[in-house]
Formats: structure tokens, C-alpha cells, sequence
């Protein structure tokens, strides 16, 4: 095992890139794994190193990346929703890195199965299996099918997995020098201090995150310009108002934040920004957002309904865009302002945390979790 301690931790006091990670792919020693590696992995590394300047290196199987930079693995296991031991051994080594990005390549039967039970047990299984082991699957598409009659994950939801796993926002974040703004930051900061407090209360109780505490963002109104939003990993069970920064304004044409702040601003905040001035702008109504990852809302099927139908890119406004209709959408037919964004999370756009608290536990059923 490699000691923990000789990874590099990631610090967002300033927007990251590729170079700033080590990125890897591990095959296992299976027949299928040529295939994947030809129809959609060989596929996903051109177009991430043309596109974003990624370059990745496979790593043979069993073996741990090297400690310079913080690794992201790609694993790409043996089909179906059920691992042998090794493997899971495997994935376990690769999650206790420091800083490690540990995402599995699935391939599995999910909607091709005659019983809907052995569906959902695959479900439960592979949710379970991320949440002890710390890591991410990324789920097949609803159409796309490879190899033994499975579906699988098409090239550009990896190509995808890579940015949003790493460096994260696919927008410009700019830290500007404004000494109005930063004195603004600290007033808004003291007057949220109560709401995030109950935020962070409700975050750690109902246990809303999927792999990590550092999932999920918020973004608050302020009393000036612009918003308050969570920065970038920061921990919603500790979170405190110095963990936000200040989004002065942005800019769709250049894919540009600006902000001031310890740290850069979450990188969902571009589509919380066109969601939440879209509300303000067009029918007066000044809310939070609170983005957040829970497995049995996202991915247990409890609310077909609220899935979007579209796999939402986060990082860009374009999604914000999307996430605004299927939010427009929702309410005209609910009066609800609330959808889970496919293969990722859920959305919500209210006036206070104790209104997100009932949102929680009225209307998902959530309950704390145990200590």
C-alpha cells in the first residue's frame, strides 16, 4: 500500500486543470475488457486529450498509481452488477488514496431483466457497494448496449466522468481584486451564519451525500449583489459561512465566474446561477439552491417522475439552462420546484432552510441516519 501521506491534497484556492491530476485506467483480465477498452474507453481518452489536454496511462491491474499527483482511476471490472472479492479488494486499495478518484466502469443488465426484482437487487447492490467502498459507478445508458446483451456507459459520460471527478468546472472561475466585494463577502457571511448552520445540521442528520461529505452545493441570495455559495469540497456536515465565497457576477459569452473568496466557488455554479436569477429576474422571487447526492433519491427509483430526461452536464450554463425548464416544468404541473438530475443528483430551489428540512423528510420520507 502506498503511504497516504506522500499524495500532494488537493487545495481549490485557485481554479485546477489537467495537469494537476494523474489520470489512469485499469482493465481487468477479461475478455469483455477488449471490447470496452475498443467501443468506448479508447474512445473516451482521444477525446478527452483533444478536447481538455487529459492524458491518462493504464495502470496494470492490481497495481496502485504512482504518488506524484492525485490519482484518478477508471476501473473496468468484469461485467455485471455482482464483483469477485479481488476485485473489490482492488477498488477498496484504490479509494483509501488520498485525494483518489475511484470510478468503475458498469456494465451490467439494468432494464434488459424479464423480473423487475433481480433489477432492483442489482441496484441495491451496486449502491451498497459504493458506499463502502468510497466509490462511483457510472451507471450504463438507458439505450446503449455492448457486449453479452449488457448495457453499458457510452464514451462521453466517461469523457465527462473525467473532468467532473478532477478539475471539475468547465467554465472560467476568476478571482478578482475588489475590496467592496470582499468586505461584502464578510457581511454576507455573518448573515447567513444561521442558515448555514441549519443547513449543515441537516446535511450531516439525513446523511445527503453519495460518496463523499464534500458532495452537493449551496448557493444563497444576499442582501447586495450577486450570491453566497458553498466553495468547492467543502464539507456539508462541518461547513461554516467562511467555507463560501461571493459570485460578483458571470458571464454565459465567455463562460466566465467572477467571485471573491478563500476558495473558488462550487463548480455547479453555473447552472445554479442561471437557475436562481432566472426566478429572481423573471418572477420576483429571491431563493436558495441546495444541490445534494443521496443514493436511495437518486438512484432508487422512488421518483421516476423527477428524473430529467436528459443526462445533465454539470460545470456548464447550457445545463442550467435544461435544469431551468425541467424545474419550470416540474412546477406547473406540482407547484413543486425540485428534480433529480439524471446520473447525478437532486436540485432544490427554496426561500429557507426550514423549508428544505421539510422538503426532506415530507416529501422524499428521508430519516436521520444512525450515528
Amino acid at each position: 500500500m502506498i503511504d497516504r501521506e506522500t499524495y500532494r491534497p488537493i487545495d481549490y484556492t485557485e481554479p485546477l486543470g489537467p495537469a494537476d491530476f494523474g489520470y489512469h485506467v485499469a482493465f481487468c483480465p477479461d475478455r469483455a475488457s477488449d471490447i470496452v477498452r475498443r467501443d468506448v474507453v479508447n474512445p473516451a481518452l482521444l477525446a478527452a486529450g483533444e478536447r481538455y489536454g487529459i492524458v491518462t496511462q493504464e495502470l496494470p491491474w492490481g497495481q496502485m498509481p504512482d504518488p506524484e499527483r492525485p490519482p484518478y482511476v477508471l476501473v473496468v471490472p468484469e461485467p455485471g452488477s455482482l464483483l469477485s472479492p479481488a476485485t473489490e479488494n482492488y477498488l477498496a486499495r484504490l479509494s483509501e488514496l488520498s485525494d483518489a478518484k475511484v470510478n468503475v466502469f458498469s456494465a451490467h443488465s439494468f432494464g434488459l431483466e424479464t423480473d423487475p426484482g433481480m433489477t432492483a437487487t442489482a441496484e441495491r447492490i451496486i449502491r451498497a457497494r459504493d458506499e463502502r467502498l468510497r466509490v462511483n459507478t457510472i451507471y450504463p445508458s438507458d439505450t446503449d448496449a455492448l457486449y453479452y446483451g449488457l448495457r453499458t456507459v457510452p464514451f462521453e459520460k466517461v469523457v465527462d466522468n473525467f473532468v467532473c471527478e478532477t478539475f471539475r468546472a468547465k467554465c472560467a472561475m476568476e478571482r478578482v481584486g475588489d475590496t467592496a466585494a470582499e468586505l461584502q463577502l464578510l457581511k454576507e457571511q455573518a448573515a447567513a451564519h444561521t442558515t448555514i448552520d441549519s443547513l449543515r445540521r441537516i446535511f450531516a442528520e439525513y446523511g445527503l451525500w453519495h460518496r463523499a461529505v464534500t458532495d452537493g452545493a449551496v448557493m444563497l441570495p444576499t442582501t447586495e449583489r450577486g450570491w453566497l455559495v458553498s466553495q468547492t469540497k467543502t464539507d456539508k456536515t462541518e461547513m461554516v459561512p467562511e467555507d463560501f465565497s461571493l459570485v460578483i457576477d458571470f458571464a454565459e459569452v465567455g463562460d466566465t465566474v467572477r467571485f471573491v473568496g478563500r476558495k473558488i466557488p462550487s463548480s455547479d455554479s453555473p447552472e445554479l446561477l442561471v437557475l436562481l436569477e432566472a426566478f429572481e429576474e423573471r418572477w420576483g422571487e429571491t431563493l436558495m439552491a441546495v444541490h445534494f447526492h443521496h443514493n436511495g433519491v437518486t438512484r432508487g427509483g422512488a421518483f421516476p417522475d423527477r428524473i430529467t430526461k436528459n443526462a445533465i452536464e454539470y460545470g456548464r450554463f447550457s445545463s442550467g439552462h435544461e435544469m431551468l425548464y425541467e424545474l419550470l416544468l416540474q412546477r406547473v404541473r406540482t407547484g413543486e420546484t425540485w428534480s433529480i438530475l439524471q446520473d447525478h443528483g437532486v436540485v432544490w430551489l427554496g426561500d429557507s432552510a426550514e423549508s428544505f428540512e421539510d422538503f426532506i423528510s415530507e416529501r422524499l420520507r428521508l430519516v436521520p441516519i444512525k450515528d
